[in-house]
């Protein structure tokens, strides 16, 4: 059988606050936020002595994504 792709989606450009760019924006102030859930990482910290810790990607609900380097 052949493989069927999907089509692009189309986000919507408005409805939503834009937030300033120039202001650095730390989801930890949020009201739920509760530093108890996540593990305290810090930037430059390696884990497994493979993986050193770049930047933070984002934040949701259940998580924080990390952009790491892989040094092998």
């Amino acid at each position: 059988g052949s493989i069927q792709m999907s089509q692009p989606r189309i986000f919507p450009s408005s409805g939503f606050d834009i937030l300033d760019l120039s202001e650095k924006f730390e989801e930890e102030t949020l009201p739920g936020y509760l530093k108890e859930r996540y593990y305290p990482v810090q930037i430059g910290e390696t884990f497994k002595s493979q993986y050193q810790v770049i930047t933070k990607l984002g934040f949701g609900s259940s998580s924080t994504v990390w952009l790491c380097r892989d040094l092998q």
